[in-house]
């Protein structure tokens, strides 16, 4: 569900230099929201295409709660990833 905030760019850094995973719904549903554009989530924030993509699907997927990723699930996706890109 779309937070009622009209949230800005400002809005949405993070304080503690972590991407939580409130943040990151709260990025998702702006852009879906069309408050803010992919573009430029990821030109303010230094965002890859990938990692923003990968918390679109993941919130489509599960929701808020789908974007909590331990960093041994991170990784593995991304070796999956490469793998993949890998064998074409």
């Amino acid at each position: 569900m779309a937070s009622p905030t009209n949230h800005t760019l400002a809005d949405l850094t993070p304080s503690t230099g972590r991407w939580t995973v409130r943040l990151k719904a709260e990025v998702v549903e702006a852009i879906r929201a069309g408050r803010v554009t992919a573009q430029d989530v990821m030109d303010h924030f230094g965002i890859a295409p990938e990692e923003l993509a990968g918390w679109s699907r993941r919130y489509a997927a599960g929701g808020r709660s789908s974007l909590r990723v331990t960093r041994l699930q991170d990784v593995r996706a991304r070796e999956a990833g490469l793998r993949e890109a890998a064998h074409g």
